[in-house]
This record gives structure tokens, C-alpha cells and sequence, in this order.
């Protein structure tokens, strides 16, 4: 229902832009679904015991962060290739 809306808002105020959609939708999904559950899996029912040492606790940190930046990735690249001038520089 969210995304539908999300899709719904994308549609109207941005018609020109068909890949904002996916990148925000993406980017609702990314944050609030994947991110939590990967740096927390015994809360979301993924793991059945604490994630056991802190490297293992690390690595998920880092798993999210790296989501977190191709997540970010994307947006900055729609940004770019809309034509924000300033943003062009740095996509190439």
C-alpha cells in the first residue's frame, strides 16, 4: 500500500522521471525492512539465538552500510542524470 502510494506521488509530481520511482520504492524497502533485520536478525525471527561475537555483529553493520550506499548511489545517479549540471561531475 505504501509503495503504491509512493508510485502514485511519483507519477504526478515527477512524470518525467519513470526511474524515481523504483529508486524511492527501493529505497522505502532498503530502509526500513532490510537495514533492521540485517543489523538485528534475532528481532525480526531471522536468527534464533544473539548474533554470537562481534565480529559477527560488525559484518552485518557493514553489510547494511554498504546497502545503505548503493541505495544512495542510485539516487545520487537519477539526480545526475536529470539535469542537475553540478551533480553531472561527479557521475562520470
Amino acid at each position: 500500500m505504501i509503495t503504491a502510494y509512493i508510485t502514485e506521488f511519483v507519477e504526478k509530481y515527477f512524470p518525467d522521471s519513470p526511474v524515481l520511482n523504483y529508486v524511492l520504492v527501493g529505497e522505502f524497502i532498503i530502509g526500513r525492512y532490510f537495514n533492521p533485520a540485517i543489523l538485528d536478525p534475532e528481532q525480526f525471527g531471522l536468527a534464533q539465538t544473539k548474533v554470537p561475537s562481534s565480529i559477527a555483529q560488525r559484518n552485518l553493520a557493514l553489510i547494511s552500510k554498504i546497502l545503505q550506499v548503493v541505495k544512495s548511489l542510485f539516487i545520487f545517479l537519477e539526480r545526475a542524470n536529470s539535469g542537475e549540471n553540478f551533480l553531472k561531475l561527479f557521475s562520470e
